[in-house]
């Protein structure tokens, strides 16, 4: 437990890219985890699932539709016929092996990787210590789950291997994971709201981290006291965390009227990613008014204002005076 702790601790607060950094590019691409790297997180994040034929492929759901141009069930379906979807950067699905083949020379990739049960049962906990090992990789990765049984597993397969327990079964008694049974654990994660004071206080008194997530609500209005506060943070926007992305806080709050229906954005770092619902754009209506507490620069050099909830409109564009209108201006002041 004190060799887990102490490596965990070199690195100061845990920057981890959720799911790569989704915010500029497809969720487990390549190109996303390229981008994480290039922003410094401390950890690439992988979701595992099982093909039929027993290959682990990174994924987050268990269909491949959302993220994906075709609609497979992964557990369904062999490697052969999951690896011909493709993201929407033209990228095909990919398999752990092939993430370990890219990044393994890279001494700066580290790995979080989430195991997951399937029908209750066991399944990739052998498979995904054996490929770590062929890898050489033992000092680079992470293991998560929401399953303490696959924890127990991996932990038994791999102990040198640092652990975190994910968790979102809330109200839940943190009280509990400061008995020795859970000595295995390094970490554990919630959702940021659920995260209080109390919660980080319990969880530190049982000698483990808080690392918590946010999915795709995340609020960098919070990056600053989620600094202060936790051990490190799953995150949509590892640059900003890293500092390589800077975020404007403005001394007041903007509050603004749209005079014309106004675009929403998931991101400010894609082209042409419009929020939707069921398929339909999501827009401000005129005359609709919001209030902005943070800015970034975005892809196209242009200033993006977040509303919240992996919400964000481009900054109005200040209106051109003509020389005309200034004089009519200094004119009017005359009388």
């Amino acid at each position: 437990m004190i060799i887990k702790r102490a490596f965990i601790n070199l690195s100061g607060f845990t920057v981890i890219g959720h799911r790569g950094e989704p915010a500029k590019a497809p969720e487990h691409s390549f190109q996303s985890y390229d981008q994480v790297l290039a922003d410094h997180a401390d950890y690439i994040e992988q979701d595992l699932e099982i093909s039929q034929d027993g290959v682990l492929v990174v994924s987050h759901d268990p269909m491949t539709d959302r993220t994906m141009n075709r609609k497979y069930i992964i557990d369904k379906n062999s490697w052969q016929t999951l690896k011909q979807a493709e993201f929407t950067n033209h990228e095909h699905l990919h398999r752990l092996s092939d993430v370990f083949e890219r990044y393994r020379s890279n001494p700066k990739a580290k790995f979080m990787i989430e195991t997951r049960l399937l029908n209750n049962q066991m399944v990739m906990e052998d498979k995904l210590v054996a490929l770590v090992k062929a890898n050489h990789l033992e000092k680079r990765v992470y293991f998560e789950s929401f399953s303490m049984v696959s924890l127990e597993k991996l932990h038994h397969l791999l102990p040198e291997v640092p652990l975190l327990f994910l968790n979102y079964n809330e109200p839940y008694n943190y009280r509990q994971l400061q008995s020795p049974r859970y000595n295995f654990l390094s970490a554990v994660s919630m959702r940021v709201s659920y995260a209080s004071d109390q919660v980080v206080k319990t969880l530190h008194q049982a000698h483990k981290q808080v690392i918590p997530y946010d999915n795709f609500s995340e609020n960098i209005s919070r990056v600053a006291d989620n600094r202060k506060k936790f051990d490190g943070f799953f995150t949509n926007y590892t640059g900003v965390y890293t500092h390589q992305n800077k975020c404007v806080e403005h001394p007041q709050a903007i509050t603004t009227q749209a005079k014309d229906t106004t675009k929403v954005f998931d991101s400010p770092f894609k082209r042409a990613e419009y929020r939707s619902i069921e398929g339909k754009r999501l827009n401000l209506k005129p005359n609709t008014t919001w209030q902005v507490n943070y800015a970034l620069k975005g892809l196209d050099n242009q200033v993006y204002y977040d509303l919240g909830s992996s919400q964000w409109i481009k900054a109005p564009q200040p209106k051109k005076t003509t020389l005309l209108s200034r004089i009519w201006k200094k004119v009017k002041g005359i009388f």
